[in-house]
């Protein structure tokens, strides 16, 4: 059983146990948002894993973010996979660049009718400091590029070769196009069609 200074702190990372809700959304940092970073990444983590030995039901995830670094839209991915339970995903607002990757994790991927979601290669930060360096950063782009183009073929209807040209510029989907190439299974105007 949860006690009360628990609950008290689920609730404030966004988790709602009783309703096995989690919202992930992007936080405001001064005059800009800001995305999925370790904070963010670790409390979504934590409740994951707290709702998940709790009893074997649906959790059910709500995104509106704007992205952020691709490592821990990996880490999100591999958690939400990792669920006994049946994990639920609702991208409400915008589902945009990482947000996009871990909604696929989801056993079912939602969005509500006036969402968006955007997918891209994303923002790369290559070191000069050294040839090798260069040449270990270069590398690493490829293969973090090469398993997000994995991740949106599994279970969507392009190709890698399609999402890789789609990634090439930032692309954007309303809730229908989402739906048309396989990124979501459906469209939800009421809360009660995923709970």
């Amino acid at each position: 059983m949860t006690n009360k200074s628990e609950l008290e702190h689920l609730l404030t990372l966004g988790c709602f146990p009783k309703e096995r809700v989690i919202y992930i959304g992007s936080s405001e940092m001064g005059e800009s948002e800001e995305g999925l970073d370790y904070s963010l990444t670790q409390s979504v983590i934590s409740s994951l894993l707290y709702l998940d030995r709790q009893k074997e039901s649906n959790i059910i995830l709500i995104i509106n973010c704007l992205g952020g670094q691709c490592e821990h839209a990996f880490a999100l991915y591999d958690a939400i996979s990792m669920c006994k339970s049946h994990v639920c995903g609702i991208g409400a607002g915008q589902i945009y660049s990482s947000a996009s990757i871990f909604l696929q994790s989801c056993d079912t991927r939602y969005m509500t009718q006036n969402a968006m979601m955007l997918i891209h290669y994303g923002n790369a930060e290559i070191s000069r400091e050294t040839n090798s360096q260069l040449q270990s950063d270069i590398k690493y782009y490829e293969w973090s590029a090469n398993r997000m183009y994995d991740i949106y073929a599994l279970k969507s209807k392009l190709s890698k070769s399609k999402i890789k040209t789609l990634c090439d510029k930032d692309t954007y989907f309303s809730a229908e196009e989402a739906l048309k190439v396989g990124l979501i299974d459906k469209i939800i105007t009421k809360w009660d069609e995923a709970f």
